[in-house]
């Protein structure tokens, strides 16, 4: 927060007219410049930051989403092929039965 603090208070002091006034303000504004650019640069990274976060959730959810999915399918296919196999197996017993009568 103090950096924050300094960051405004630099901004805002103009300094004061001298015999060398110009190379204090261009030295003032090159030094106001590359404060801001760095403050510039650290917000753009937290919003990169925030970003990479979101993706990571969303991508962890889709990942839990697919495991999911999969498992179901395959409980799905698993009884799919139950009731074919018992089916198939009840007609072969009935076709015993009558092929032995």
């Amino acid at each position: 927060m103090w950096k924050l603090f300094l960051i405004i208070l630099f901004c805002c002091i103009r300094p004061a007219k001298d015999v060398s006034y110009v190379t204090v303000v261009e030295k003032f504004s090159g030094h106001r410049r590359m404060l801001l650019c760095v403050y510039e640069q650290k917000k753009l990274e937290g919003e990169l930051q925030l970003i990479e976060e979101k993706h990571r959730a969303k991508k962890c959810k889709f990942a839990e989403s697919s495991e999911q999915f999969y498992e179901q399918l395959a409980r799905v296919i698993y009884s799919q092929l139950l009731v074919y196999y018992i089916q198939s197996f009840c007609d072969f017993c009935c076709i015993y039965c009558i092929a032995s009568n």
